[in-house]
């Protein structure tokens, strides 16, 4: 590397380091809506990374929540490819 991350699943692994940010604040296994997600994320800002569903080549999506939208950037949440959700909250 050239000092960036190119891929959400390699984003997901680097936070996850100890040294870095350590475990998410929140893990979704596979949540079937939004619903869910926002009851527990709510209006906390924070890197959300969801990994898995997307088929070949592509190991997930990674954005940043807006509490005050109760949602990621854009809405693309990506919740309907499966897979499961990464999120740790910007203090």
């Amino acid at each position: 590397g050239k000092g960036f991350i190119a891929s959400a699943i390699n984003l997901k692994n680097w936070l996850s380091q100890s040294s870095i940010w350590g475990s998410p604040d929140e893990i979704f296994t596979g949540p079937a809506d939004i619903t869910d997600v926002r009851s527990k994320i709510g209006i906390r800002n924070g890197i959300y990374t969801i990994i898995g569903g997307f088929g070949a080549g592509i190991s997930g999506h990674a954005t940043l929540w807006v509490g005050s939208e109760n949602d990621v950037i854009g809405d693309h949440n990506y919740i309907s490819s499966g897979g499961n959700i990464y999120f740790w909250e910007l203090k």
